[in-house]
């Protein structure tokens, strides 16, 4: 009974540390939300999402609704098209693979439907977000993965008081 008491007493020192690490994380990802602008999807994109899902292209080829799916890629190639923007390059990170990669072959691979957003130098698609940073700054991702992954395992109650 002690030893469950002990444990118990371990797990509730712990949580708020775990916790708080947790937020962290999740104010990090609300600043660069924050700090990123907002695009809001013109009634070209719209229109062009819409023919996609009357074509039945991706990433409507699965029979389900896609809409918000089809904005998203139609506003990225509509980025990608611009040219206003010389020289700068984009890259579509998706974990999506499903409704946005190549049916029955290799998942990194953008769909053929959106084959044309991409290409070798101007427009990258990755389907995880550690590749497409190892591409841009490979010495830098490495750095990044190691601080992200590596953890301190918090000390329990009963190490501290012993």
């Amino acid at each position: 009974m002690l030893l469950v008491l002990s444990h118990l007493d371990d797990v509730d020192h712990k949580i708020p540390i775990l916790g708080g690490t947790a937020g962290d994380i999740l104010n990090r990802i609300e600043k660069l939300l924050k700090g990123s602008p907002i695009l809001e999807a013109c009634e070209a994109v719209r229109l062009r999402a819409a023919q996609r899902a009357i074509e039945k292209r991706a990433p409507f080829h699965r029979g389900k609704n896609s809409m918000a799916d089809a904005i998203v890629i139609e506003m990225y190639g509509e980025c990608v098209r611009d040219k206003t923007v010389p020289g700068v390059r984009f890259a579509f990170v998706t974990h999506n693979k499903t409704d946005f990669s190549i049916e029955n072959g290799n998942h990194k691979l953008p769909h053929r439907d959106f084959a044309d957003f991409f290409s070798r130098v101007k427009s990258l698609y990755f389907v995880n977000l550690a590749e497409a940073l190892r591409r841009v700054e490979p010495s830098l991702v490495t750095d990044i993965m190691l601080e992200q992954s590596w953890t301190q395992e918090p000390r329990g109650l009963t190490e501290i008081l012993g």
